[in-house]
Parts: C-alpha cells; structure tokens; sequence
C-alpha cells in the first residue's frame, strides 16, 4: 500500500505513514473504494490533484489484481 501511496506526487514516507496509521490498511482501502474524495476533508494537505492521481493508481492496481 506505501508503494501505491508514494507514488502519487506530494505523498511521501511520512505522508503514507500517516494514512496507513490513521486509517489503517482496510480502511484506506475501503475509502479509496467508496469516497476517496473524503481524504481531502480528513487530512488538509490531502490535495484534490491527489485524490485524482491516487484514484487512478488504485483502479489500475485492482485490474492487474487476479
């Protein structure tokens, strides 16, 4: 899941460190499955160019997933 977070520009180590602990790995994922827009709401460096690019990196995850 870091490796997924990190790779959208502006989330770093610390940043997907913080989300993994705040939400938790099921809860991320759930949030990036149902509304990932709230991320912007729950952390306020949470950028809405962000959620975009996050989103998109978690759709191509899910196709390549078995």
């Amino acid at each position: 899941m870091k490796k997924i977070l990190t790779s959208v520009d502006g989330i770093g180590k610390k940043k997907s460190e913080e989300l993994i602990k705040e939400l938790g790995v099921e809860g991320l994922v759930e949030r990036l499955e149902e509304a990932p827009e709230r991320l912007k709401e729950e952390f306020g460096w949470f950028k809405k160019k962000m959620v975009k690019k996050l989103s998109e990196i978690w759709s191509e995850f899910k196709e390549r997933l078995p």
